[in-house]
């Protein structure tokens, strides 16, 4: 009777440790499920607002920027600095200088030398005082009041020289005889910057509106 006794004792502990056994692998399954359902998700949100986050501080500094380099060079308004940084936005998001992969585009403004070579060649070389304003507002050397820079030089500039780069992308709009959208109007932005600036290029009025929204 002993015996059997203890055996039953044995083996009701056993089925018990089973069943715990059993429970905990449920548990520990029911956490890790509640661990990638909330804490998982909440993490990446907060990576994702943390990216939002700088990137919104990156464009207040580009904003910034534009509008110290136009009004040195007299060019600035509300439109056009409004207009520049949605333009740097849409054409490269604020992430990289050069065209990927291999692309001539320049800048965060993506203008390509042959652009900047062409401003200089059929618009500045008419423009004395506005010539001198970009060489002075963009500080690069002075040779270049008299002498047009070569596509080397234009892309070196771009790709260096963040002031000039913000000019060349200005003066392609500045060289449109039409007036530069309202302030605000994100929609008759796009159309412009389709038209007149992404001219020939791949660009959608939809592509611009999801970069600056």
């Amino acid at each position: 009777m002993i015996d059997m006794q203890k055996r039953r004792d044995y083996q009701t502990k056993m089925s018990l440790i089973a069943r715990l056994q059993s429970l905990t692998q449920a548990l520990r399954t029911t956490i890790t499920g509640l661990l990638r359902q909330y804490l998982i998700p909440k993490r990446e949100q907060n990576i994702s607002h943390g990216r939002e986050k700088d990137m919104q501080i990156i464009k207040q500094q580009v904003e910034v920027l534009i509008q110290r380099v136009l009004e040195k060079a007299s060019l600035s308004s509300e439109q056009a600095v409004e207009l520049l940084l949605h333009t740097g936005a849409v054409e490269s998001g604020y992430h990289a200088i050069k065209q990927h992969p291999k692309g001539p585009a320049t800048s965060f403004w993506q203008v390509e030398p042959f652009t900047a070579c062409d401003i200089w060649k059929n618009y500045l070389v008419f423009r004395t005082s506005l010539r001198a304003k970009i060489v002075k507002a963009s500080n690069i050397p002075e040779r270049f009041m008299d002498e047009l820079p070569t596509i080397e030089d234009c892309e070196e500039l771009l790709h260096t020289n963040l002031a000039f780069a913000i000019l060349m992308a200005r003066l392609v709009y500045r060289r449109i005889p039409k007036a530069l959208p309202n302030v605000g109007d994100l929609n008759a932005q796009a159309k412009y910057w389709l038209k007149y600036y992404n001219a020939g290029g791949k660009g959608e009025e939809s592509k611009f509106l999801y970069a600056n929204t």
